[in-house]
Protein backbone atom coordinates (compact mmCIF):
# COMPACT_ATOMS: atom_id res chain seq x y z
CA UNK A 1 0.00 0.00 0.00
CA UNK A 2 3.15 2.33 0.40
CA UNK A 3 4.26 1.72 -2.62
CA UNK A 4 0.87 2.08 -4.91
CA UNK A 5 1.08 -1.24 -6.42
CA UNK A 6 2.43 -4.69 -5.29
CA UNK A 7 3.05 -8.44 -7.49
CA UNK A 8 0.31 -11.16 -7.43
CA UNK A 9 1.34 -12.58 -3.96
CA UNK A 10 0.73 -8.78 -2.31
CA UNK A 11 -2.65 -8.05 -3.54
CA UNK A 12 -3.82 -11.51 -2.87
CA UNK A 13 -2.64 -11.12 0.65
CA UNK A 14 -3.92 -7.96 1.11
CA UNK A 15 -7.33 -8.62 -1.00
CA UNK A 16 -7.69 -11.95 1.52
CA UNK A 17 -6.87 -10.35 4.66
CA UNK A 18 -9.77 -7.60 3.80
CA UNK A 19 -12.05 -10.72 2.78
CA UNK A 20 -11.26 -12.03 5.76
CA UNK A 21 -11.83 -9.30 8.12
CA UNK A 22 -15.56 -9.15 6.95
CA UNK A 23 -15.52 -12.82 7.93
CA UNK A 24 -15.70 -14.29 4.36
CA UNK A 25 -13.63 -17.75 4.36
CA UNK A 26 -11.00 -17.17 2.14
CA UNK A 27 -7.61 -19.24 1.13
CA UNK A 28 -4.38 -18.52 -1.00
CA UNK A 29 -4.16 -19.97 -3.61
CA UNK A 30 -0.48 -20.86 -5.13
CA UNK A 31 0.08 -21.58 -8.62
CA UNK A 32 3.01 -22.10 -10.59
CA UNK A 33 4.57 -18.34 -10.45
CA UNK A 34 1.19 -17.27 -9.18
CA UNK A 35 -0.93 -16.16 -6.42
CA UNK A 36 -4.39 -15.91 -6.17
CA UNK A 37 -7.57 -15.67 -3.53
CA UNK A 38 -10.07 -18.27 -3.24
CA UNK A 39 -13.10 -17.39 -1.42
CA UNK A 40 -16.21 -19.81 -0.50
CA UNK A 41 -19.27 -18.05 -1.05
CA UNK A 42 -21.92 -19.60 -3.40
CA UNK A 43 -20.72 -18.51 -6.93
CA UNK A 44 -20.12 -20.16 -10.41
CA UNK A 45 -16.92 -20.91 -12.60
CA UNK A 46 -13.28 -22.07 -11.67
CA UNK A 47 -12.78 -23.46 -7.61
CA UNK A 48 -10.79 -25.39 -5.41
CA UNK A 49 -11.77 -27.80 -2.56
CA UNK A 50 -10.79 -27.44 0.28
CA UNK A 51 -11.46 -28.93 3.51
CA UNK A 52 -14.88 -29.71 2.22
CA UNK A 53 -15.57 -26.41 0.71
CA UNK A 54 -15.37 -24.79 -2.42
CA UNK A 55 -13.53 -21.75 -2.78
CA UNK A 56 -13.66 -19.94 -5.85
CA UNK A 57 -11.13 -18.33 -8.09
CA UNK A 58 -10.32 -14.75 -7.49
CA UNK A 59 -8.10 -12.89 -9.87
CA UNK A 60 -6.31 -9.76 -7.82
CA UNK A 61 -3.94 -8.51 -10.86
CA UNK A 62 -5.52 -6.91 -13.81
CA UNK A 63 -8.67 -5.79 -14.59
CA UNK A 64 -12.49 -7.20 -15.20
CA UNK A 65 -12.04 -10.39 -13.66
CA UNK A 66 -15.18 -11.87 -11.80
CA UNK A 67 -15.07 -14.26 -9.09
CA UNK A 68 -14.39 -18.28 -10.73
CA UNK A 69 -13.13 -16.47 -13.77
CA UNK A 70 -9.49 -18.19 -13.95
CA UNK A 71 -6.78 -17.19 -16.46
CA UNK A 72 -5.98 -19.85 -19.22
CA UNK A 73 -2.89 -20.73 -18.59
CA UNK A 74 -3.92 -21.38 -14.77
CA UNK A 75 -7.06 -23.68 -15.61
CA UNK A 76 -6.39 -27.48 -15.32
CA UNK A 77 -3.46 -26.44 -13.08
CA UNK A 78 -2.93 -27.96 -9.45
CA UNK A 79 -2.45 -25.34 -7.04
CA UNK A 80 -1.54 -25.26 -3.17
CA UNK A 81 -3.89 -23.87 -0.87
CA UNK A 82 -2.95 -22.08 2.21
CA UNK A 83 -5.22 -21.44 4.64
CA UNK A 84 -5.42 -18.04 6.65
CA UNK A 85 -4.04 -19.05 9.95
CA UNK A 86 -3.38 -15.92 12.78
CA UNK A 87 0.24 -16.55 13.52
CA UNK A 88 3.24 -15.35 15.41
CA UNK A 89 5.33 -13.54 13.47
CA UNK A 90 9.00 -13.03 15.74
CA UNK A 91 12.10 -10.85 14.25
CA UNK A 92 14.73 -9.89 16.75
CA UNK A 93 17.11 -7.39 16.67
CA UNK A 94 20.62 -6.98 18.87
CA UNK A 95 23.30 -5.49 20.06
CA UNK A 96 26.26 -6.33 21.87
CA UNK A 97 29.63 -4.57 23.75
CA UNK A 98 32.14 -5.20 26.33
CA UNK A 99 31.67 -4.92 29.49
CA UNK A 100 34.98 -5.21 32.09
CA UNK A 101 34.12 -7.52 35.00
CA UNK A 102 36.29 -9.18 37.71
CA UNK A 103 36.95 -12.12 35.91
CA UNK A 104 37.78 -10.14 32.26
CA UNK A 105 36.16 -9.12 29.34
CA UNK A 106 32.05 -10.44 29.27
CA UNK A 107 29.69 -9.66 26.35
CA UNK A 108 26.53 -7.85 27.04
CA UNK A 109 24.07 -8.41 24.33
CA UNK A 110 20.79 -6.94 24.41
CA UNK A 111 18.49 -8.84 22.22
CA UNK A 112 15.47 -6.69 20.70
CA UNK A 113 11.98 -8.66 19.94
CA UNK A 114 8.78 -8.01 18.05
CA UNK A 115 6.01 -9.57 17.38
CA UNK A 116 4.61 -8.61 13.79
CA UNK A 117 1.90 -11.01 13.42
CA UNK A 118 -1.46 -11.26 14.54
CA UNK A 119 -1.99 -13.75 17.33
CA UNK A 120 0.53 -13.63 20.93
CA UNK A 121 3.24 -15.63 21.60
CA UNK A 122 3.81 -17.26 25.01
CA UNK A 123 6.61 -18.71 26.59
CA UNK A 124 9.39 -17.39 24.41
CA UNK A 125 12.85 -16.76 25.68
CA UNK A 126 15.65 -14.69 24.29
CA UNK A 127 18.94 -16.90 23.33
CA UNK A 128 22.68 -16.52 22.84
CA UNK A 129 25.60 -18.07 22.80
CA UNK A 130 29.48 -17.97 21.75
CA UNK A 131 29.98 -20.34 18.93
CA UNK A 132 32.96 -22.66 18.91
CA UNK A 133 32.15 -24.03 15.01
CA UNK A 134 31.35 -27.54 13.84
CA UNK A 135 27.80 -28.01 15.80
CA UNK A 136 29.58 -27.04 19.27
CA UNK A 137 28.65 -23.98 21.57
CA UNK A 138 30.02 -21.89 24.94
CA UNK A 139 28.30 -20.82 27.68
CA UNK A 140 24.62 -20.97 26.22
CA UNK A 141 22.33 -18.90 27.79
CA UNK A 142 19.05 -18.26 27.84
CA UNK A 143 16.78 -15.63 29.70
CA UNK A 144 13.66 -15.95 31.56
CA UNK A 145 10.43 -16.93 29.88
CA UNK A 146 7.76 -14.31 28.57
CA UNK A 147 4.95 -13.62 26.39
CA UNK A 148 4.11 -10.91 23.50
CA UNK A 149 1.31 -9.45 22.75
CA UNK A 150 0.11 -9.19 18.70
CA UNK A 151 2.31 -6.06 18.26
CA UNK A 152 4.32 -6.25 21.46
CA UNK A 153 7.96 -5.74 21.91
CA UNK A 154 10.32 -6.24 24.44
CA UNK A 155 14.36 -5.83 25.03
CA UNK A 156 16.49 -8.64 27.08
CA UNK A 157 19.84 -8.36 28.59
CA UNK A 158 21.72 -11.28 28.37
CA UNK A 159 25.56 -11.14 29.61
CA UNK A 160 27.73 -14.18 28.83
CA UNK A 161 30.59 -14.82 30.78
CA UNK A 162 34.19 -14.12 30.14
CA UNK A 163 36.05 -16.04 27.11
CA UNK A 164 39.30 -15.23 26.86
CA UNK A 165 41.67 -15.74 23.58
CA UNK A 166 38.52 -17.56 21.71
CA UNK A 167 38.03 -16.60 18.05
CA UNK A 168 33.85 -17.42 17.42
CA UNK A 169 31.14 -15.03 16.76
CA UNK A 170 27.48 -14.80 18.26
CA UNK A 171 24.33 -16.63 17.54
CA UNK A 172 21.39 -14.85 18.97
CA UNK A 173 17.67 -16.48 18.37
CA UNK A 174 14.36 -16.55 20.06
CA UNK A 175 13.39 -19.99 21.89
CA UNK A 176 9.92 -20.53 20.71
CA UNK A 177 7.35 -22.38 23.96
CA UNK A 178 8.84 -26.07 22.39
CA UNK A 179 11.95 -24.86 22.64
CA UNK A 180 13.18 -24.56 19.39
CA UNK A 181 15.26 -21.65 18.10
CA UNK A 182 13.56 -19.37 15.61
CA UNK A 183 14.87 -16.21 13.89
CA UNK A 184 18.69 -17.19 14.42
CA UNK A 185 21.18 -14.47 13.30
CA UNK A 186 25.30 -14.91 13.59
CA UNK A 187 27.96 -11.99 14.41
CA UNK A 188 31.05 -12.03 11.85
CA UNK A 189 33.98 -14.22 13.63
CA UNK A 190 36.13 -12.34 16.13
CA UNK A 191 38.06 -13.40 18.46
CA UNK A 192 37.54 -12.27 22.13
CA UNK A 193 39.43 -10.28 24.45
Amino acid sequence: MADGGGDCEDTSILTAALLNSMNHPVVLIGLPDHMAVGVDVPASGAYYPYNGSRYYYLETTGEGWELGGIPSEYEETSASIFPLEPLAILTHDWSAEWELTDSGYALKVTVSIQNMGILAAEGLKAYTVYDAANDLVWYPLESDSFDLNLGGETAIVLTLPPLRHRYTRLIVGVLNSNELLIDVSHSEWFMTR
